[in-house]
């Protein structure tokens, strides 16, 4: 369970993203704490929210707070793009299509704020959107009652976990070296697969 100081930056960060989310989906004035309606989702994506922070902690990253959070934001946008995509895919739903596109809009819109044209985390970003898409789609063709155990369920949610290592792209810029930035992917991929298999299973 995260502590205070976590839940309120959970909180922050979903804030960012709700009034950003709203003022691009809606017509109508929305009060601005209107995200407080969804405490439940605050705590089922509570580390996603806070991962790139924890991260940028444990590897000693210096940044200002604001780019963290600007960080924390469009990653946040990412993921709700992805369970957007799932859902199309999952319930061959058209309905999930703008929610997906607007998130991922807000997602590349974040980014682009903070990464270079040049920088090597566009071509990184590439490469874990592709691995999470075609895992979606693999996922969806093989039914979870198909899955008998653990290890054979990390070979299908492998892929799948792509975009949680994305979190920690901000620490290359940042210095950290590529080793270690590894070394967290790595431990990142598992902890996303062991999050699914509780989900899921």
């Amino acid at each position: 369970m995260f502590n205070e100081t976590w839940q309120i930056y959970a909180e922050e960060v979903f804030a960012i993203y709700w009034n950003r989310h709203v003022s691009d989906t809606s017509e109508n004035a929305v009060a601005t704490n209107g995200w407080r309606a969804n405490e439940e989702i605050i705590r089922k994506h509570s580390i996603y929210l806070c991962l790139p922070k924890m991260l940028s902690e444990i590897s000693n990253f210096t940044a200002a707070d604001s780019l963290v959070r600007e960080f924390s934001v469009a990653y946040y946008f990412h993921l709700n793009a992805v369970i957007f995509f799932d859902r199309i895919i999952d319930d061959a739903a058209v309905k999930y299509a703008s929610d997906f596109l607007h998130n991922l809009h807000g997602a590349i819109r974040g980014y682009a704020h903070i990464f270079k044209p040049d920088e090597d985390f566009w071509r990184l970003l590439f490469r874990l959107t592709n691995e999470t898409s075609c895992a979606l789609v693999a996922e969806n063709e093989r039914p979870q009652y198909a899955i008998k155990n653990y290890e054979e369920f990390a070979l299908v949610a492998e892929q799948r976990c792509a975009l949680a290592c994305l979190a920690s792209s901000l620490l290359i810029r940042g210095g950290v070296p590529v080793s270690d930035v590894n070394k967290l992917q790595h431990s990142i991929r598992h902890l996303h697969i062991a999050l699914q298999w509780l989900d899921d299973i």
